[in-house]
């Protein structure tokens, strides 16, 4: 059995009320020692300015255009986005901002989302609501906040007591006048996009680079109750967990490359008839299994059926990661037969400055898993004895806890729930985990939005919401615990 995972500690039975854990697991790149950091890559600034200056004339940042009739695909150039970097840096200075200032960011994934982190922003996911953007503001103290502009009206609502603290609002495209003047009323003052690129250009100021310790981001993520939870990563948390991705890519044939595109978010819909499915993803399927590699499973079920999914996807897919929840194997296991693509799972939170593990590519073994732990970090499991899990048993399952150089610093103003977080060193995710004979991760269950029954029995909610979510009429699933004492 092949193994992707190496051992480094044995497991220990819980004695005198400790809890029983399990057994230290590092990547086997990293088996002896984690590998020395890049020293010249010790901010995610390094990485940014490093790239300008090693692919000055690739692309940056794709956006869909409305033009003639039809959406078409538009760039920026790597230069002119870091050109609007320094540009949005120093109208922050122009505006009053100086260094260690709290700049906030609101509203999902675009071109001016990423030239505005760059800079190192405190960010809150944009599915949150008025009251925790209402509480981040107060919370981290921010000053300025840069806001995508169908968020604009929440920020400007009269409930949001907090905006009243901000100096200015820089929206990711412009302001109606109706909420210029309701900026105004509070005394804030509203910059389009555009507007603040310009105060950049004509009030240059001088680059002041990060140092590693410095924070990078607070992100701001909710809480399975309270209010959000501010996670602080590092400089050098963010350059040591792009490293780990270089070392982890390098082992592997195919590689990426700086004329790779890369899409962030992939809602997959894809249809084939049963004669497709049946005839030629069986065939492949099979080989597959034996261990042959993707690209030589079945070139003629590629050439007669795969290849039209393929140009579905664009002709160049090469690659699918799949995080943030569990892809059922029968899904991942359609996916790497009709993409002619890799299809991966990887797992990871905010807190661990994203995935800590990632399955490999060509490796029907890790079908349904999320893989094995990541370059600079160990993985342990400890007992949940409420729910019966026990790394010491046969399967190795309990809560997924994680140490080592891609974890959050803590918890922003939060010693307390840091301390409860992270004990010994090592972060309790409240995920549950099984480590398969072979080292690899997979997720069966989570510890935390339990409810306990009048019997006794503890039921995961996010499980149910799962199962009945399977039903294809099901759009959505709330599941509300009702007290009947």
């Amino acid at each position: 059995m092949k193994i992707f995972s190496a051992q480094v500690e044995e497991g220990k039975e819980g004695k005198d009320g400790t809890l029983s854990v399990g057994p230290v697991y590092r990547n086997l790149l990293s088996q002896n020692e984690f590998r020395p950091p890049d020293s010249d890559i010790n901010s995610a600034w390094d990485l940014f300015s490093e790239s300008v200056k090693k692919y000055p004339g690739n692309k940056m940042l794709g956006w869909r255009k409305f033009v003639d009739g039809s959406w078409g695909l538009m760039y920026g150039k790597l230069t002119r986005k870091f050109e609007e970097v320094l540009q949005i840096g120093s109208a922050l200075r122009a505006s009053g901002a100086e260094p260690g200032c709290r700049v906030g960011i609101y509203g999902s994934n675009c071109p001016q989302w990423i030239v505005a982190m760059e800079l190192g922003l405190r960010a809150s996911y944009d599915t949150l609501g008025a009251g925790a953007v209402n509480f981040i503001i107060d919370h981290a103290e921010v000053d300025f906040v840069f806001i995508q502009e169908k968020k604009v009206k929440q920020l400007l609502h009269p409930d949001s007591r907090s905006a009243s603290r901000l100096k200015a609002i820089v929206c990711f495209t412009s302001f109606t006048e109706e909420e210029k003047d309701k900026a105004a009323q509070i005394q804030i003052k509203p910059y389009s996009w555009e507007e603040f690129l310009h105060l950049g250009k004509e009030n240059p100021s001088e680059i002041l680079p990060p140092q590693p310790f410095n924070i990078c981001t607070v992100m701001y993520t909710s809480g399975t109750s309270g209010d959000p939870k501010g996670v602080v990563l590092t400089h050098e948390t963010i350059a040591i967990f792009v490293r780990g991705v270089d070392l982890f890519m390098e082992q592997f044939e195919d590689k990426m490359t700086a004329d790779d595109v890369y899409y962030l978010s992939f809602p997959l819909r894809i249809y084939l008839t049963a004669w497709l499915r049946n005839t030629f993803s069986g065939s492949k399927l099979a080989w597959l299994n034996r261990g042959y590699k993707q690209k030589y499973a079945s070139p003629l079920a590629d050439l007669l059926a795969f290849r039209k999914v393929k140009a579905r996807l664009g002709g160049r897919l090469r690659l699918i990661v799949s995080g943030g929840a569990p892809l059922s194997a029968e899904v991942e296991e359609f996916l790497r037969v009709t993409t002619c693509a890799f299809v991966l799972q990887g797992y990871g939170l905010t807190e661990t400055c994203g995935p800590i593990t990632i399955a490999f590519p060509d490796e029907m073994c890790m079908l349904g898993t999320v893989g094995p732990i990541g370059l600079y970090n160990e993985l342990r499991l400890e007992e949940v004895p409420e729910l019966g899990y026990n790394p010491l048993g046969n399967p190795s399952c309990g809560e997924i806890c994680v140490r080592g150089k891609t974890l959050f610093s803590g918890y922003y103003k939060n010693p307390e729930l840091t301390r409860e977080s992270i004990k010994d060193g090592w972060f309790h995710t409240g995920d549950i985990g099984e480590i398969l004979p072979n080292g690899v991760l997979k997720i069966i269950d989570r510890r935390k939005n339990l409810i306990k029954l009048s019997q006794g029995e503890y039921i995961a909610i996010e499980y149910l919401e799962n199962v009945y979510g399977i039903t294809p009429i099901v759009e959505d699933v709330n599941t509300l615990p009702v007290s009947t004492s």
